[in-house]
Parts: structure tokens; sequence; C-alpha cells
């Protein structure tokens, strides 16, 4: 799967979506522990002073209300959360499309049913998405949900014709074996540990499609992927497309 669908990129056999990367996500990074390394170790104090305002910044950003339940399973503070509905906010194309939310597994250590994390899931969601549209169509995909009903919500997911923005809420259900027609992008709300570079690619491959030679894909339709935790570049897809990707 990977080899195939990396290839079929390679080519240009296939569409190959916007990438949206988010360089403030920088609490588990490399450079944020630098800064920390390089307050401890400067003697210059002007520079020291820059230094730490520089780290203020971040810290303003990532600290706050991560601990509160509802924000804990991402790690997302509210703040970021903004950030984040800002940016899709500035570079969504499609404000009527359809797109993939890939949620975190759920986890029975939050004492909540599915359905419970379901609805704190979409709460995020919603606020997240507000000032692109107040009231937009969010479904869901759920094992605790019968066959019929989560078929249901992919028919009407793919079938509504609304001037809303369409969202469908998933954990693992459309990872491999559910095809769903006409997405205009997803949101990767989950991260991918490194290595796990098959599960990155099936999530991808949802708003992957075959490019028809001779039909000139429009730039608006080509899908975008907002990857909230960076999982392009964990996954050092770059470097096997050989292509280069929009921030």
């Amino acid at each position: 799967y990977e080899m195939y669908l990396t290839d079929a990129m390679q080519r240009g056999l296939v569409v190959e979506p916007k990438i949206v990367s988010f360089n403030f996500m920088l609490r588990e990074t490399e450079e944020y522990q630098q800064i920390i390394e390089m307050i401890k170790n400067e003697q210059d104090e002007t520079r020291k002073k820059q230094l730490i305002e520089k780290k203020a910044q971040i810290d303003e950003l990532i600290s706050g209300d991560t601990d509160i339940t509802e924000h804990v399973k991402n790690n997302i503070s509210k703040k970021e959360s903004e950030e984040i509905g800002k940016i899709i906010k500035n570079t969504i194309q499609k404000k009527d499309g359809r797109y993939i939310v890939f949620l975190p597994q759920h986890s029975s250590d939050d004492e909540l049913t599915e359905t419970q994390y379901f609805e704190e899931q979409e709460k995020k969601i919603r606020e997240m998405l507000f000032e692109i549209d107040a009231e937009p169509e969010i479904s869901r995909l759920s094992s605790e949900d019968s066959k019929s009903k989560n078929h249901r919500a992919i028919t009407d997911f793919e079938n509504s014709d609304s001037k809303h923005l369409k969202i469908m809420l998933a954990i693992n259900k459309l990872n491999e074996g559910v095809h769903v027609d006409g997405i205009n992008g997803e949101i990767m709300y989950r991260k991918i540990n490194d290595g796990s570079t098959i599960l990155y690619l099936q999530q991808l491959g949802r708003v992957i499609y075959s490019l028809d030679p001779d039909k000139q894909i429009l730039d608006e339709d080509i899908p975008i992927v907002y990857d909230i935790y960076n999982n392009y570049l964990v996954q050092n897809i770059n470097r096997t497309v050989n292509q280069t990707t929009p921030k």
C-alpha cells in the first residue's frame, strides 16, 4: 500500500493534496528544547532577554487549559484551537465542502462512553470551525452504531447538497476499506507516531483519487489536508514523494 500510493504520487497519476502544516505546535519539538538550553547557557544579557521573550510567546500559546477534560485528549489548548480555526478559515477553499476529521483513538481511561467521547470531540470541532460556519453538518462513524446506521451516515454525508460545511468525524472506521466520494479535504486531528507510515497513508488516501489525463484539475478542486500534528513531516513523506507542499 505504502509503495503503491507514494509511487502513484511520484508519477503524477493521482491528485497530490495540499498539506497545511502547523509550525506553532512546538511543545514536543527539539527547537523548543533548544531555546530552553540556549537561555540556560547564554551569557549576553540582551540576547538572553530576546530568547526569554521568544519562549514566553510560545508558552502563552501552549499553556493554560490543556488539562481540561475536553482538550486533554488532543493535548491542544483552547488558544491553539482558536489559532487552528483561523488558519483553516484563511485557507479553506470550499466552505460548503465535505471534510473528514480523523480523531484520536478513544480510550476507556477517560471514563467516557464512545458516544460521550464523540460529543466532546464534536464540541471542540464546532468551536474551531465556528467562524467558518456556525451551523456545520456534523456526522460520525462509530463502532457503537450499527453497520446500517454508519452506512446511512456515509450516504447522507456524500449526498448532502446544503450550503453548510459538511464534517464526518471518524476514529479508525475510514482508515481502510471504506470509500467516500466527493471529499474536499480532511483534518488530521490525531497524532501519528513515527514508524506508522501505513496508518498515515491510509488516512491521507481518503482524499486521493486518480487524475484524468485529459482533464485539467482546478486549483480549488485539489483536496486540502490540515495536518495538525505535522504527521506529513514526522513520516518524512516529503522526501519519499519528492514534492514541496505549502505551510
